[in-house]
């Protein structure tokens, strides 16, 4: 009688484990939205950009999203439901200064308190690709607002951004046209983005 009722128990126990553990799992994974990429990735944007800080120097780099598949709310931001949080930033190329035997590069949070953003989908097509509205956070992510930039991501690991940097960061995108001629804005429309290595 023992026996029956361990073996009872014991197969009550395993169904409820794989009852309670597979759909969670399930949910997780539907959590992300661009199969394509990795739960957490990193996207650049494919034109070289610059920084003129405080002393007039100027500061040749790119600009980052990065990104994790996670849905999001903010707390006090209604009917506002995210599909990726992250950051995005304008990065140095090269080492810009150093402190106590450590090199740093600039960063320039690009929108919210430290760079901190939210993706809101805004148009779900699979063929020509999902777009998303950025929203800019403050650091604790319980408030964000909308911000003027617009990703786009596309097949093959890549995207594009339409992006209006505010003028106090002092951060510009160099613009190259077809004639070979350049100039440094601070906006651009449909920009191509590749996928960047996210450090470990």
């Amino acid at each position: 009688m023992k026996k029956e009722l361990l073996a009872s128990v014991l197969t009550l126990t395993a169904g409820m484990a794989s009852t309670v553990s597979f759909p969670q799992q399930a949910l997780a994974r539907s959590t992300i939205v661009e199969q394509q990429f990795a739960k957490t990735f990193k996207l650049k944007l494919d034109l070289q950009a610059r920084h003129t800080n405080d002393k007039g120097e100027v500061i040749l780099g790119h600009i980052y999203l990065y990104l994790q598949q996670e849905p999001m709310t903010p707390t006090y931001s209604n009917l506002l439901h995210g599909e990726m949080t992250g950051s995005l930033y304008f990065e140095s190329d090269e080492y810009t200064h150093s402190y106590q035997d450590h090199q740093y590069k600039t960063i320039v949070p690009l929108t919210g308190d430290d760079g901190e953003v939210l993706l809101d989908m805004t148009n779900k097509d699979k063929k020509n690709g999902n777009k998303y509205q950025v929203y800019g956070c403050n650091s604790t992510q319980t408030l964000c607002s909308a911000d003027s930039y617009e990703v786009e991501i596309l097949a093959n690991k890549t995207a594009n951004m339409t992006l209006k940097i505010a003028a106090d960061l002092k951060v510009e995108i160099n613009h190259v046209y077809n004639d070979g001629k350049s100039e440094w804005l601070a906006f651009g429309y449909n920009v191509p983005m590749i996928e960047a290595p996210v450090e470990k």
